[in-house]
């Protein structure tokens, strides 16, 4: 019998010339940064020559993290960059500070609207040439964050879904999460956007499984890891590095700002001040046990605010972190893995501060605030020790963290498992790319 020459299968995008990475990037997202720099790595390692550009909620922070040109994601960016001076800005500003309700309604319909045709313009031009456009990462299905409500990511992703299509670029989706997703037309625009890829992966079977039977989306495509498992960074130290060796074990504390005014959707002081004692009982449990504690943040910005009231806190009790706490800069994503690598234990609510310890062999307490984390955590065999955030008190917490810290060391465990999805993501970027 004659044989055949094997060929392999094409690469979803067969030509990596110039590529678009979208996402809700910026504002100091850590985790943004890791898996939005795993995918520039990958790219660069396979097609050395190929220019990438960002589509980014904070495309001035993106541009400087990683190198590359940015261009705003929605229309505020573009919309706040006006100058002011032509007529229709000065008619908007006067309807704008008008007595009467109605008129200022008009001025926001007016305003809106006209901001977005120029946004239309702008984004159909920034994609002249384009070979791909891939909403790369992130919990980009989901209408709870960035604004909330379908004319905020829902509306954002089904725009670059259509006007990438429209330039002859193929819309890409990749290793991306969902949920929560609450409103019908929300579910309309992803369902319409995902049926425009060439290419769909979700980062766990949860997400999957929520974009097949809450939105109605297509059926049966992958499930790859989340891309910040194939992140690439330099050797952090061991543990116990950054002069942590030579004194008692380190635990990471990162809190998160739960229903606070300033960092969550919706605010509610009284689950804030709840989390915050909670968080503040817990730490002071860990430092009575003999522990030292460097406070972690998951988003260099938005999160020291968050650790600041949780030292005021501390230092209200009495508590005195004086030679007790490591002041470690947290600021990149390189920084964040130093960060976590001094650590014996972290304490985590932040879905990229539980999986970057898990790539570091760390094991993890998290009060968890979304199915996300749920899912990772059962994936790596740490159901135990993962607690409703609204619903965590300080005694359970506690009871946890004691039993965390006296099981056996499972740094093996977690880097198996960690190397499988490393595998998985780069038969993932194989598919994608090729190699040149």
């Amino acid at each position: 019998m004659g044989g055949g020459v094997h060929r392999p299968p094409r690469p979803v995008i067969e030509r990596v010339d110039r590529i678009g990475l979208m996402g809700p990037y910026g504002y100091g997202n850590l985790g943004d940064d890791a898996f939005l720099g795993a995918m520039i790595q990958n790219i660069e390692e396979r097609h050395p020559d190929a220019e990438l550009l960002g589509f980014a909620l904070d495309p001035v922070d993106t541009e400087r993290r990683h190198g590359i040109t940015c261009y705003p994601l929605s229309r505020m960016t573009w919309q706040e960059e006006q100058t002011g001076g032509n007529p229709f800005t000065r008619l908007m500003r006067r309807l704008r500070t008008s007595d009467r309700a109605l008129v200022r309604r008009v001025e926001r319909v007016a305003s809106r609207g006209v901001a977005e045709l120029g946004m239309l313009r702008r984004s159909y031009q920034a994609l002249e040439g384009l070979d791909a456009l891939i909403a790369c990462g992130s919990g980009q299905i989901q209408d709870y964050w960035a604004g909330g409500g379908p004319m905020s990511y829902p509306y954002t992703m089904l725009r670059w879904a259509l006007l990438a299509r429209l330039r002859g670029a193929k819309f890409v989706v990749v290793s991306v999460g969902a949920g929560p997703v609450d409103h019908r037309l929300s579910k309309l625009f992803f369902r319409w956007a995902l049926r425009l890829a060439a290419y769909r992966s979700y980062r766990d079977e949860w997400s999957r499984s929520f974009v097949e039977q809450e939105i109605g989306g297509p059926v049966g495509d992958p499930v790859c890891p989340d891309l910040a498992f194939s992140f690439r960074h330099p050797d952090p130290p061991a543990r116990g590095g950054d002069g942590a060796s030579d004194g008692p074990p380190v635990v990471g504390i990162g809190p998160i700002g739960y229903y606070h005014d300033t960092a969550w959707p919706e605010s509610d002081p009284a689950r804030w001040a709840a989390y915050l004692d909670m968080m503040a009982t817990l730490t002071q449990h860990v430092l009575d046990a003999g522990n030292r504690i460097v406070f972690l943040k998951g988003e260099a910005l938005h999160d020291q605010p968050i650790v600041d009231e949780l030292v005021a806190e501390l230092h209200r009790r009495g508590v005195d972190l004086t030679d007790r706490s490591l002041d470690l800069p947290i600021v990149t994503v390189d920084e964040l893995l130093a960060a976590l690598s001094a650590c014996d234990v972290v304490v985590a609510a932040r879905f990229h501060n539980v999986l970057l310890s898990y790539v570091l062999g760390r094991p993890v307490l998290s009060a968890s605030y979304q199915a996300k984390i749920d899912a990772l955590m059962a994936e790596f065999g740490q159901s135990e020790f993962v607690l409703p955030i609204g619903e965590a008190t300080a005694p359970e917490m506690i009871e946890r963290f004691d039993r965390l810290v006296a099981q056996p060391d499972i740094a093996d465990d977690l880097s198996s498992i960690v190397a499988r999805k490393r595998k998985e993501l780069d038969d993932q970027y194989d598919q994608l790319f090729a190699r040149a």
